[in-house]
């Protein structure tokens, strides 16, 4: 059994790898093209189900990284955006 003096050290140093920054943070590396039209898609099927809230999150997730990554894949995003924006307001 461990003596009281090694919980608090043991304690000490799982709470200083943590992270408790909770601003949010742009990726730390770019992600692949592929894995932003499979979010793309992913979008367009919450739209298919009227699930405008999370196709808005999706695109919002793409818009931040896209540019550097597609910049078509930017103009679909927006298109995306434009078609929730409409279907919503309907």
């Amino acid at each position: 059994m461990a003596n009281a003096a090694e919980v608090p050290q043991r304690a000490a140093a799982i709470l200083a790898e943590l992270d408790l920054n909770l601003e949010p943070s742009p990726p730390a590396e770019m992600p692949a093209a592929e894995s932003l039209r499979v979010k793309l898609n992913l979008a367009k099927a919450y739209i298919t189900i009227e699930d405008f809230a999370a196709a808005r999150k999706a695109i919002e997730e793409i818009l931040l990284v896209s540019n550097q990554v597609d910049p078509q894949m930017t103009i679909s995003a927006k298109s995306l955006l434009s078609e929730i924006n409409q279907r919503s307001d309907s």
